[in-house]
């Protein structure tokens, strides 16, 4: 079963959302009936990348939870990182005030935190790409309001 989630992975990085979506639905279903449930984690974090490139967020956002769920309850620190990266991206596309953009940006670290405490260097890399851009805007954000509340006193 596993062998064919690493089939899913690549038809999904060659373009082929749908074809790994349908496979990925039937590894999902067997490793449900095998209770196989780190198999099944895996599985919902490939179908929430799956659904995230098909721009159905909702779904996305539903697979990356139940995989969040499982890899938290199992210990699995290294899937739970990446989840949790996968997870927080999709949500502060349509973090809606400065408050859920900070909590998405703690999940973030947290995920960057747990790649350095994994030696996850890869990972560690790609989402020190994604959080640095983020917390330069959010500096540069804090710098133009204090400039400004000055100027209104």
């Amino acid at each position: 079963i596993e062998g064919q989630l690493y089939l899913s992975e690549i038809d999904l990085m060659l373009n082929s959302a749908e074809s790994a979506q349908e496979r990925t639905i039937k590894i999902l279903e067997e490793a449900h009936l095998s209770e196989q449930i780190w198999l099944e984690a895996r599985t919902q974090y490939v179908l929430g990348r799956i659904c995230n490139i098909q721009k159905h967020y909702a779904e996305a956002i539903k697979y990356f939870q139940q995989a969040l769920a499982i890899f938290d309850s199992t210990g699995m620190r290294l899937e739970y990182g990446r989840t949790l990266q996968a997870y927080s991206e999709i949500l502060l596309q349509y973090a809606q005030n400065s408050e859920s953009h900070e909590q998405n940006l703690a999940r973030l670290d947290e995920a960057r935190q747990i790649f350095q405490d994994c030696h996850a260097y890869l990972d560690l890399q790609e989402i020190e790409k994604i959080l640095t851009p983020l917390k330069a805007q959010k500096t540069l954000a804090t710098t133009n309001q204090s400039k400004q509340e000055r100027r209104a006193h």
